[in-house]
């Protein structure tokens, strides 16, 4: 009989709960997004749970999160997380970090992306009542640098015809490199300079003459 008085009860307090009142298990972030390698990853997260765990023996009870985790390429995030964030083991040196709450903020944050960071992550809640996994997840890809290689410049100079020498001061970096053979003429001389990026900047000094053989 008194299993039968808290069933009743139960159900009238459930008839009488206003309609969607209490949100559903719920998160929301993209489906998909791409980052550099060696960047900073920021994935914008939001969710939502019930606020009360019904129960038929029992009456109903508040719930609130205590555990959250972020999990990559696990389906339920049950197991050890190493590559992702658990509010339980915090590691300081992780390039994992939380932005979110215990509320409904979930968004995380990864510095320095490597490429082994590709991969699905999804989003777990762990209530004092039960636990829950986002099932679809969110997919990170990660790109290959920019070629750290130089910006490359070749600059044409015309020289004078032969017996009147040119002396022109150039900044650094301008480099020799390999180039078509020079395509002399009678009166004019072709000749190319590489520029090469990225390197100290220094004044050089060349003399260029046009009876000189020249690089």
């Amino acid at each position: 009989l008194p299993y039968v008085i808290i069933l009743i009860a139960v159900m009238i307090m459930i008839m009488h709960w206003p309609l969607g009142a209490d949100p559903d298990w719920h998160v929301e972030y993209p489906d998909s997004f791409c980052v550099v390698e060696g960047s900073t990853a920021t994935i914008p997260c939001s969710f939502t749970h019930p606020m009360v765990k019904e129960a038929i023996t029992a009456p109903p009870a508040g719930l609130r999160v205590e555990r959250v985790v972020w999990c990559a390429n696990l389906e339920f995030c049950w197991h050890p997380v190493y590559n992702g964030y658990d509010s339980n083991s915090v590691l300081t040196s992780s390039r994992f970090l939380y932005l979110g709450d215990l509320v409904g903020n979930c968004t995380l944050n990864i510095t320095k992306m490597l490429k082994r960071d590709a991969a699905t992550y999804r989003f777990r809640i762990e209530t004092n009542g039960v636990g829950w996994t986002g099932p679809n997840g969110v997919r990170v890809n990660v790109t290959g640098k920019g070629r750290s290689g130089h910006t490359h410049l070749y600059l044409s100079l015309l020289l004078p015809p032969i017996g009147r020498p040119l002396v022109q001061k150039w900044p650094r970096p301008f480099r020799d490199r390999p180039r078509p053979p020079p395509q002399p003429s009678d009166k004019w001389r072709h000749r190319e300079l590489h520029l090469l990026s990225g390197l100290q900047w220094a004044e050089n000094l060349f003399a260029l003459e046009s009876g000189r053989g020249g690089r």
